[in-house]
């Protein structure tokens, strides 16, 4: 299997998403996964949708999975304890076909479990599917049925026989509109519909397809030829032949005949209980047990719904060409891929996900935690204690591998950290993985430090660290400075639901990774607390910096009598320090 860096993104995103209505519900998240939903669930996501959903996506793809699992729970095994694996594991267990058989019947399980089995399939499944449902199914009769009623609405009210004339118009409508309908459906619902429409179609030829057949006999054999459907091509001497051989075709007696036995036949047309029944066959509103049951009382016993879907169903199920199967191995190998790949993924994420719902759970058995956040006053306590967790929790190797950077507004501060800062001191810096330094958020001038990541946020307005000023002005106790330097520490601590959930806020590896960023890319505003740092040096934000021009910088002078480098961010992004 070929992945892209983009679909591992993908999965990576599908597999950490954890939709608002279900925080605290064991559902599975592979609903969530954007193939299952547009291809199963039926759900057109637009381009710009994607994670996290919207609160509406949300809802609509939740009811949608109900509904759907609601209809074949009569297929199901049943019982809390498989409910639950089923649940955990996100599969869906068959009844064996032993129980299946006893419950429907030989023909229904095996047609019905097709149904299952397209659908789990995905969107090629789904589409070859109905397409043999179609073919084999109803589009013979749904043309000849069109064909008739076609030639009947638009030829008896001219022959005396307008209310005929207005079932056989109403009928065309109503077959018409429902099969734009079936054909519009996507996903689970669209097998059903297309099931309900073959079987439908089969009903309503059992009723008059006779009669069809012997009037289109009687009419010379071609309903078309007969309906000026030559108008098309704008010629009116052939129009002119076709109401010619429509009078002559159709004589008095063939009239007369149609009067004394089209009423019946129409009249299941011109009524709305026909309607009835094909909504009744393409709902999903109750489940498969009793759409079945209603398919086969409509049709007046489960051989015309056989006859309709039998077909498909063990064509689907069993007479597979070596291409489909061909094509069905390569994808099944794919899906095998993503599968592997996806359970990798999941399980570094659990393993984070582990994390962060310690660090939670450990903040929210600790009486000092206080939800809060103060301008002036840091939150010494709270902070001592987060950065305790994020000690435990993170990976040191990673944290090891990033580059941070104290960024100035001017070369006069950054000169003034590097001559006159305590290395004891913790400091706010920008952090990067290699190769990927940009600006930073506070400044264009840097000091390029070596040291202990204490605690790493991808925004710093999520902790608040403050600048010096505000610990000088602060209530600070004497032993926090006088042997291990100034420790900064938050001025804002948040639910502890906050380090659990959604977007990670804390970054304890690699897969925590998500910093803010501006100004179309180019500035970090993700903050790291560095304490036993070093100076390996200055930076020149500009990333074409001449070198005649960084000999003329002040940092480059100043670099120059303490023997630290002047660095581009390309220098650094080359390693060339």
């Amino acid at each position: 299997m070929y992945t892209t860096q983009s679909k591992i993104r993908n999965i990576i995103r599908e597999e950490l998403y954890v939709p608002n209505h279900l925080r605290a519900q064991p559902y599975p998240a592979y609903i969530f996964e954007r193939t299952y939903v547009t291809d199963i669930l039926g759900i057109k996501l637009p381009l710009n949708e994607s994670y996290p959903y919207s609160l509406a996506t949300e809802k609509r793809i939740i009811q949608e999975q109900l509904l759907m699992e609601g209809f074949f729970g009569d297929l199901m095994v049943r019982g809390k304890e498989v409910a639950d694996d089923m649940i955990e594991k996100g599969k869906a267990k068959l009844m064996s076909a032993k129980e299946g058989i006893a419950k429907f019947g030989k023909e229904a399980w095996s047609i019905l479990t097709a149904f299952w089995a397209v659908i789990k399939g995905g969107a090629s499944d789904i589409a070859s599917f109905t397409k043999r449902i179609a073919r084999r199914g109803f589009d013979k009769f749904f043309s000849q049925i069109k064909a008739a009623l076609t030639f009947l609405a638009e030829k008896l009210p001219g022959w005396g026989m307008p209310t005929f004339g207005g079932w056989a118009e109403k009928g065309l409508e109503m077959l018409t509109s429902f099969r734009e309908k079936v054909v519009g459906l996507d996903g689970w619902k669209r097998v059903i519909g297309f099931a309900g429409l073959a079987v439908g179609l089969h009903y309503i030829w059992d009723k008059v397809g006779e009669w069809i057949e012997e009037l289109k006999e009687k009419i010379g054999g071609d309903f078309k030829a007969l309906i000026g459907l030559e108008e098309a091509d704008g010629d009116e001497t052939a129009v002119d032949k076709a109401k010619g051989a429509a009078k002559e075709a159709v004589s008095g007696a063939v009239i007369d005949w149609i009067k004394d036995t089209a009423k019946e036949k129409l009249k299941e047309f011109g009524g709305g209980g026909l309607k009835k029944v094909m909504e009744q066959l393409a709902s999903v509103a109750s489940g498969v047990k009793p759409w079945w049951d209603a398919a086969v009382k409509i049709a007046g016993g489960a051989k015309l719904v056989v006859d309709a879907l039998g077909g498909a169903a063990s064509a689907f199920m069993g007479r597979k060409s070596a291409a489909e199967k061909k094509i069905e191995l390569s994808e099944t190998r794919s899906r095998q891929g993503e599968f592997i790949l996806r359970e990798y993924i999941r399980a570094l994420l659990t393993e984070d996900q582990a994390a962060r719902s310690s660090i939670a759970a450990e903040l929210r058995d600790n009486p000092e935690w206080a939800i809060g956040s103060s301008v002036n006053q840091p939150l010494f306590k709270q902070g001592r204690f987060l950065k305790q967790l994020f000690h435990k929790y993170a990976d040191a190797s990673f944290l090891n591998s990033l580059i941070t950077i104290h960024w100035a507004g001017s070369p006069k501060e950054a000169v003034k950290l590097a001559t006159r800062g305590s290395s004891k001191d913790e400091i706010s810096t920008n952090a990067y993985m290699p190769g990927k330094v940009t600006g930073g958020s506070l400044g264009e001038y840097g000091v390029l430090l070596k040291g202990h990541v204490s605690l790493l946020a991808n925004d710093m307005d999520d902790i608040w660290t403050g600048k010096r000023q505000s610990y000088e002005t602060a209530d600070i106790p004497p032993q926090r400075t006088q042997s291990s330097g100034l420790n900064k520490t938050i001025f804002r601590a948040k639910d502890p639901d906050t380090y659990e959930m959604g977007s990670p806020l804390l970054v304890l590896d690699k897969e925590d990774w998500r910093p803010n960023i501006s100004d179309g890319g180019e500035m970090h505003s993700n903050e790291a607390l560095v304490d036993n740092w070093k100076v390996v040096g200055f930076v020149q934000a500009p990333w074409d910096t001449e070198d005649e021009e960084l000999m003329d910088n002040e940092l480059y002078v100043a670099g120059d009598n303490l023997g630290i480098p002047l660095l581009t961010v390309n220098d650094i992004n080359k390693g060339m320090y």
